[in-house]
């Protein structure tokens, strides 16, 4: 499962890396672009904090911005942190966490690595219709591509 879920997030590494590229070529982007970006990295380091010390996740913002200037360190740097959490967890292990409302639950790490990917993926394709809206195009990140290609 390691290397399964290893191989999605190089493909997540790579589709967030395109989008980031495609929004900050974008001209008169709409400012709730860099909100989902922002959101979409700052989600995935909130859920990697949760997994390994879920009290200092408690306070934490899901739609804190980031500056665009640093959306790909951030991207890169959490593609990172992701590697050294997959080589070392139980995936099956279960763990007790609070929400940014205040709610309590408990999921496996595999669950959180799983919601981390599909959640990044609804939030590009948000992206990429703000974008074609606005008249701007969007990057290509659909797995198949990744594997066809290497996108």
């Amino acid at each position: 499962m390691q290397s399964y879920l290893s191989e999605h997030y190089s493909y997540n590494l790579t589709a967030n890396s395109r989008t980031i590229q495609s929004v900050l070529a974008a001209t008169d982007r709409p400012e709730s672009v860099d909100k989902l970006l922002s959101h979409i990295l700052v989600a995935h380091s909130i859920w990697l904090l949760r997994i390994a010390q879920p009290d200092l996740a408690k306070n934490s913002s899901p739609w804190a911005t980031l500056n665009p200037e640093s959306f790909e360190k951030v991207n890169r740097q959490l593609f990172d942190d992701t590697k050294k959490m997959l080589d070392s967890e139980n995936l099956t292990r279960e763990l007790d966490y609070v929400n940014s409302k205040g709610e309590s639950y408990r999921s496996s790490v595999i669950d959180i690595c799983s919601h981390i990917l599909l959640h990044s993926a609804y939030h590009r394709g948000q992206i990429a219709q703000l974008l074609r809206q606005t008249g701007n195009e969007p990057a290509i990140t659909d797995y198949i591509f990744y594997t066809r290609h290497q996108i």
